[in-house]
């Protein structure tokens, strides 16, 4: 059994591909061969269709070359024909040194330009490790700076904490004072507000009464009215009936005396409703004496409420003031 030395892959219909070769190169007697120049030789004799070149093992010269060949027509060459065909033709052992020698200049001069490209790579590698390490030093110089400002800045927090706390404490002292303020104040402005009330309330009751008052006069004006109309008007009657009498007086003095006391009886009554309407009137005049009175006390009044709303507005505004004070201090501390 031959290998050929060849890497096949073989399908699931029994087909096999070959895909490469596991060796290159055939040591017979230690002559390099390359089956590839072998390979690539054979093909061009006219009738091999196919060839493939591959070492086998050798006592003699430890591995001799074998070579399968496919032809276009069967039967049409012999391995003689064949042999025949490669020999004197096929390059010897110095030419493939030859070869194998310019192959290893062109693979040194590769390598050495592979190498001259390394050393270009080495020295922008030790450049970029100088500005590496150029850039630690100046890392860790920031890094002492920066445990330096830390260690700064810590002094610093501690310092704050004990500056808020201390403001804290002096915020909670004027909050509380502010509150009890605030609380003083509500308390004043509801006693005020209280104080307004009632006055509100007496004044209400004190307008009410005026009000009523104002009333009384004016059915007491039109009471004496109606009462000085009346006896007018039944003066004026009588007057009438006097005149209606005294023409009457000539043609019936039999009856004159009757009508002579009817006169005096009107006269009287006359007289009690003039002493009636005297009376009215010394009424009525005390009546507006008590209303001038009344509106004095009620203008007084006014003036007293507007007193005690434009003190209450000041007391008010100052409260405000001092609140609004307050609440911007409070603020300012808070910013702080």
């Amino acid at each position: 059994m031959c290998v050929s030395s060849d890497v096949a892959v073989m399908n699931e219909d029994g087909y096999v591909k070959i895909v490469g070769r596991a060796k290159d190169m055939v040591i017979r007697g230690g002559e390099n061969i390359y089956p590839t120049e072998v390979e690539d030789f054979l093909m061009t004799h006219p009738d091999v269709l196919e060839a493939s070149a591959f070492g086998v093992p050798d006592d003699r010269m430890g591995e001799e070359l074998a070579v399968w060949i496919r032809l276009r027509r069967p039967d049409s060459v012999s391995e003689h024909d064949i042999r025949s065909y490669c020999k004197g033709r096929v390059l010897s052992d110095k030419a493939s040194l030859v070869q194998q020698l310019e192959r290893r200049a062109a693979e040194v001069a590769r390598l050495t330009a592979a190498l001259e490209d390394w050393g270009a790579e080495l020295a922008a590698a030790n450049a970029a490790k100088c500005r590496a390490l150029a850039q630690v030093g100046e890392i860790a110089a920031k890094e002492i700076s920066f445990q330096y400002r830390e260690r700064k800045m810590a002094s610093e927090k501690e310092v704050l904490e004990k500056q808020m706390s201390l403001l804290l404490e002096s915020l909670k002292s004027q909050a509380e004072e502010l509150s009890t303020l605030r609380r003083q104040h509500s308390s004043r402005i509801l006693q005020l507000q209280a104080d307004l009330a009632s006055k509100m309330d007496q004044l209400g009751t004190e307008q009410a009464e005026k009000e009523r008052l104002t009333q009384q006069a004016a059915d007491l004006e039109q009471r004496l009215t109606e009462l000085v109309e009346k006896p007018r008007l039944q003066r004026e009657a009588e007057i009438e009936q006097e005149k209606n009498y005294q023409q009457q007086l000539r043609s019936q003095e039999r009856l004159a005396q009757p009508y002579k006391e009817g006169v005096e009886k009107a006269e009287a009554r006359s007289n009690e409703m003039l002493r009636s309407v005297d009376e009215l009137r010394s009424l009525l005049s005390s009546a507006s004496e008590q209303q001038s009175q009344l509106e004095v006390h009620l203008d007084e009044t006014h003036t007293q409420h507007g007193q005690y709303l434009v003190e209450r507005d000041k007391v008010i505004l100052q409260l405000r003031d001092r609140l609004e004070t307050y609440e911007e201090q409070l603020q300012a501390i808070t910013r702080r």
